[in-house]
């Protein structure tokens, strides 16, 4: 997201990430963070602990680069970074969790530019 010439893309292409390679497997995969807190997370503190705090360093990170948007003019000054955050993760993982489902990866990418534009506004021409 640091290496994005605008904040906004950075943020874009880290809420599209799951549905960025054309067959689709990334989002039918997840991640390893994810896939292992599902099956873990009950029954196990470490990874319980270890998913908080990757979660929450990578919530930090995203809210960077919120603050940064919000900075540049792209996203509302008065919408929250942390929270803002928060939700594009959630859309993130969501789109993972419903690629696990076997759904295809034209829909869930119809559904990540619906996501992209609900979170972060259109693309500007620039």
């Amino acid at each position: 997201m640091a290496g994005a010439p605008r904040a906004v893309d950075g943020l874009r292409a880290f809420l599209m990430a799951p549905v960025g390679d054309p067959d689709g497997v990334a989002a039918q995969r997840g991640c390893l963070l994810a896939n292992s807190t599902c099956e873990l997370v009950t029954s196990d503190d470490e990874v319980r602990a270890e998913a908080r705090r990757v979660y929450e360093e990578t919530t930090a990170l995203v809210a960077e680069c919120v603050t940064r948007a919000q900075a540049e003019g792209d996203l509302p000054g008065h919408a929250d970074p942390v929270e803002t955050a928060r939700a594009l993760l959630a859309a993130q993982h969501g789109l993972m969790f419903t690629g696990r489902s076997g759904l295809g990866v034209e829909v869930l990418a119809r559904t990540a530019q619906t996501l992209a534009s609900q979170l972060l506004g259109e693309p500007a021409d620039r």
